[in-house]
């Protein structure tokens, strides 16, 4: 049942590869000046240029990097079974309006994808979450703490397209309001009173199964 998979998944401490990151994940920027007027462009991008920011991560079993497919995108490839890997754009905001298209490339369906808001750190973060087999989550890491905010359990959602597909992915993170919308449609909306601000990143996880590998392309961040 979907609810065991959830303990089971999200129940243990971060792993090793989430602790890797901290030694090249944590921005040292100040707030981020947003622009007043909602839906005001603060960053974009389409992958197609190395240089643009974002935390490149190899390994054994598991990468985050730019990618030459489909002229241009960000991966992240997940060659172990139980693993976690992000990718952080160096950006500290509040409130914030996030999307990118997704694409499963390989591996099983089982998985798990999306976006982070207000990370601040691997054991603090707002997370908007994906499956290849339709189901969906709003989450936060608190003090080291997983938390499902949007339900007991993941929860399956029509508006997801299955299998090896493309989905758009949009997060808002205003206030305590959160909201996931997939291809366009609004899945799920939870509220928080954790984490004010942090860095945006992107995200995906593997379960029983090895071989997760997902593209992101064409990422929007907006002033909700």
């Amino acid at each position: 049942m979907r609810s065991m998979k959830w303990r089971s998944r999200f129940t243990p401490p971060l792993r090793a590869l989430g602790g890797l990151l901290l030694l090249s994940l944590l921005a040292a920027c100040g707030l981020f000046a947003l622009p007043q007027e909602p839906g005001a462009l603060i960053f974009k991008d389409s992958f197609t240029s190395s240089s643009s920011g974002w935390h490149r991560v190899h390994g054994e079993g598991y990468l985050a990097d730019y990618s030459d497919y489909n002229g241009g995108a960000f991966i992240i490839s997940l060659s172990q079974p139980q693993a976690e890997l992000w990718s952080l754009a160096e950006l500290r905001l509040a409130d914030v309006d996030l999307e990118v298209m997704t694409e499963k490339l390989g591996g099983p369906d089982d998985n798990a994808f999306g976006l982070i808001c207000r990370y601040q750190d691997p054991a603090n973060y707002l997370f908007f979450l994906i499956s290849s087999d339709g189901y969906a989550g709003i989450g936060q890491v608190q003090d080291g703490q997983r938390v499902l905010l949007s339900g007991a359990t993941m929860l399956p959602n029509p508006a997801i397209q299955r299998g090896a597909a493309l989905n758009r992915l949009r997060a808002i993170c205003q206030g305590p309001a959160l909201k996931l919308f997939v291809n366009g449609t609004l899945i799920l909306e939870s509220r928080t009173q954790a984490l004010a601000a942090g860095d945006v990143g992107l995200l995906a996880l593997s379960y029983d199964q090895a071989g997760v590998l997902i593209a992101f392309d064409d990422l929007v961040v907006r002033n909700p």
